[in-house]
């Protein structure tokens, strides 16, 4: 039998809208605490990196393309794709 002694719940984060041409995209997530945002082009180079005090992260800055978004939030992260027009 296997045992797990501590089952780790990753918060749920829901990036809108996606693909986006408004400048901005809102971040929500079923957890509590700062949101830390690491942008990578296609290439794998860091873009930009941004740690959220709402839930609107601007990508005014970015080019149109494709981009790896990596989301830290209290230890747990995830990785999410980002298309901008």
């Amino acid at each position: 039998f296997l045992s797990i002694d501590k089952v780790q719940n990753k918060p749920v984060i829901k990036i809108y809208p996606n693909p986006t041409n408004v400048g901005q995209v809102t971040i929500d997530s079923t957890e509590n605490g700062n949101i830390t945002i690491q942008v990578y082009d296609v290439l794998g180079k860091q873009v930009k990196k941004e740690t959220l005090t709402s839930k609107v992260f601007s990508v005014l800055d970015l080019t149109p393309g494709l981009y790896i978004m990596q989301i830290t939030q209290n230890g747990s992260f995830t990785t999410e794709k980002l298309m901008i027009n």
